[in-house]
């Protein structure tokens, strides 16, 4: 009903005006702007005369703010063209003092946020106001360099004031988004009109954007909306002022009230509050309760106690030995806090009480049950006594046991002699441990070297057989085919020229072999081109020559030395043969990959018979055990492991892996070319 009620009467007051701006233009002007200014005003009264009682700092801040954007709109409304009172200035002066008006308004809301939590000084707050809008009024009246806001012969609104009432809906804007997110600062009423008052106006400066003339229908749509959002203001600030001032003066209070109550409702102490009652001679007789926490009603088990005396909620407590009564009755004369600890025969309990005065001839009691505890101490109490009556005991049994601890001590200190003598002898033997680990580190040293040196030697022997092959051999058997070849073309003996063609063919088959073999030895592109591409040529050898397929996978293009490369190459090799010999397959997996950049490994697998690695690697019982024992002491001795894992009926998988220390280059994660 009073929702109809409203607006019924906000109807038929803008109806009101609309009448009067049918009638004259002036009159409807007059009437919104006195309506807002009226309003404006009227915060400010609302937050000055009650600036001594409200706790909420902005409230003064937004009604001295709407005192001067008042009084601007004030001048605005006499300088409005028609109205005769302020002769000699055109329609451009109160467009400006609109202007001037709508910026100290959106910079003020703009501002709200920033003084929540701040003390406000009025006297300089309003100094400062009065200081920039007496430099408004001297810029539009007497200095004329206000920037034009309306010029009739040139198009009606300028540039300025168009792109102002944009620059304004935009401070409007900020404003209403800080507010929201302030909006905890609030009561819900007051945030709720406040933002709609905001939104409003901005719709208002929007539609201040397209009049043309100070008369037209924009123009009255825009002081329509204004009213509005004047209203809006006054709803949030004068209204709830005047009917809740609980959800704007007194905020801040109304929050630490509920505080205060959550925090008395929910402590774990009992908590009452009580009201003396004395004898016709001044003396404490009984007491009543005020008021009582959930607590108490726990502690207690008393339940509504409330306007009710002691001695009917608690019989015979006037006669109890801890003379309550009399206890409470001194400190609420007196008003001198107590506390003890005392045991109430009516309730079976002991408690630990703190009580005290505020207002005299009344008390305040905070309570907690120690009943647990007080049972605790007792227990403690009696255990001590028989402690007490078992002193002589432990004393004999102390004496006992230090003849006990002598004679251990004696035999003790035999053992600590013998334990010395031990340890003399294994930090001897630990020193020969480690002249025995140095020496064989030295050894091991020494025998990396010996197999360099091995592998070094026996690379350049396969280089001087595979030159012996390649600049001595071959080059003879080329030359004795060529011979036999010419001999052949000249013989007319049918029988004899075919036995010489036939030594011929196995003369060019003689010289492929030494070629294979040359290759053999030492493959050119392992020298020439490193590892991965000497293990491709092993990946087409081994097809070309066994028939042999190898699924080679390089992720890697570290570079090793050459001996360490030939090492590498020769023990692939190896496996591969070992392979193609023994595990009964058409094909095996090789997969060169790097290790984070600190080791390179090679991954050798099949699918074939597998085979039982204990035997192989010590007995060389298969027929291979020698090849991959030599494998695994030639990478040993590089600072390398070779792993074999092998079942038999599995398969087999062999895995070399060669530490950084042998690297030349290292580039993790790029693959090889080709």
């Amino acid at each position: 009903m009073k929702i109809l009620v409203a607006a019924g009467a906000a109807f038929f007051v803008l109806g009101a005006l609309y009448i009067s701006n049918l009638y004259h233009f002036l009159l409807f002007h007059s009437l919104a702007e006195l309506f807002s200014i009226f309003i404006a005003f009227g915060i400010f009264m609302v937050a000055w005369n009650t600036r001594r009682f409200h706790d909420t700092p902005y409230l003064l801040f937004i009604g001295i703010a709407y005192l001067f954007v008042g009084g601007l709109d004030l001048a605005h409304t006499l300088a409005y063209e028609g109205m005769g009172i302020l002769d000699g200035h055109s329609s451009n002066t109160p467009t400006q003092l609109w202007i001037a008006a709508r910026y100290m308004e959106s910079l003020s809301l703009l501002s709200i946020p920033l003084v929540l939590h701040r003390r406000i000084n009025s006297l300089f707050l309003i100094l400062g106001y009065t200081l920039v809008t007496g430099c408004v009024l001297l810029s539009v009246f007497y200095w004329q360099n206000f920037p034009d806001c309306f010029l009739e012969n040139a198009g009606g609104l300028t540039r300025f004031k168009i792109n102002s009432e944009y620059i304004i809906c935009l401070l409007l804007l900020i404003a209403a988004g800080l507010i929201t997110l302030q909006r905890h600062e609030f009561s819900s009423t007051v945030f709720r009109w406040i933002l709609a008052s905001i939104l409003i106006a901005v719709f208002a400066e929007l539609s201040f954007t397209a009049y043309a003339n100070v008369y037209g229908g924009a123009n009255l749509l825009g002081h329509f909306l204004k009213i509005i959002s004047f209203y809006c203001l006054y709803k949030a600030i004068i209204e709830t002022g005047l009917r809740n001032p609980y959800e704007l003066l007194f905020r801040d209070l109304k929050l630490s009230k509920e505080r205060y109550q959550s925090l008395f409702d929910h402590m774990i102490n009992g908590f009452a509050d009580h009201e003396m009652v004395f004898d016709q001679n001044g003396n404490p007789v009984d007491y009543r309760y005020l008021e009582v926490n959930h607590a108490f009603e726990l502690l207690t088990g008393f339940t509504n106690v409330v306007g009710k005396r002691a001695t009917q909620v608690i019989p015979g407590i006037e006669n109890d030995p801890a003379n309550w009564i009399q206890v409470y009755g001194k400190v609420a004369v007196t008003g001198k806090p107590v506390r003890y600890e005392n045991y109430s025969q009516q309730l079976n309990k002991w408690y630990y009480v703190i009580v005290y005065s505020i207002v005299k001839n009344r008390f305040v009691t905070i309570f907690e049950d120690i009943s647990e505890r007080k049972a605790i101490q007792e227990e403690i109490i009696q255990q001590k006594e028989k402690l007490h009556a078992s002193q002589q005991a432990l004393k004999d049994a102390n004496i006992e046991l230090e003849n006990k601890v002598r004679e251990r001590t004696a035999n003790l200190a035999g053992m600590v002699d013998s334990l010395e003598t031990e340890v003399a002898l294994r930090r001897q033997a630990e020193d020969d441990l480690t002249l025995a680990n140095t020496q064989l580190t030295a050894r091991a040293n020494q025998l990396r070297e010996l197999m360099g040196k091995l592998t070094r030697a026996e690379q350049k022997e396969r280089k001087r057989l595979a030159k012996v092959l390649h600049d001595g051999l071959q080059q003879h058997m080329v030359l004795a085919k060529f011979q036999l070849g010419g001999i052949s073309r000249q013989l007319k003996d049918t029988d004899l020229k075919q036995a010489v063609l036939k030594i011929e063919s196995v003369m060019g088959e003689a010289i492929q072999m030494s070629r294979s073999l040359s290759a053999d030895l030492i493959p050119p592109v392992l020298r020439k081109d490193g590892l991965a591409a000497g293990l491709k040529w092993i990946e087409r050898r081994m097809k070309e020559h066994y028939n042999f397929t190898v699924d080679l996978c390089i992720d890697t293009n570290v570079e090793l030395p050459e001996d360490a490369s030939i090492l590498v190459f020769e023990s692939l090799r190896e496996l591969l043969f070992n392979a193609v010999k023994h595990a009964g397959v058409a094909g095996s997996k090789v997969h060169l990959k790097n290790l984070n950049g600190t080791h390179m490994q090679i991954i050798v697998s099949d699918e074939g018979g597998g085979f039982n690695p204990p035997d192989v690697t010590f007995s060389g019982g298969t027929g291979t055990g020698f090849g991959l024992f030599s494998i695994q002491e030639r990478i040993g001795l590089i600072g390398g492991v070779f792993e074999i894992d092998s079942t038999p009926g599995k398969g087999s998988r062999f895995v070399l892996t060669i530490p950084d220390s042998q690297f030349k280059t290292a580039r993790p994660g790029e693959s090889s070319p080709g």
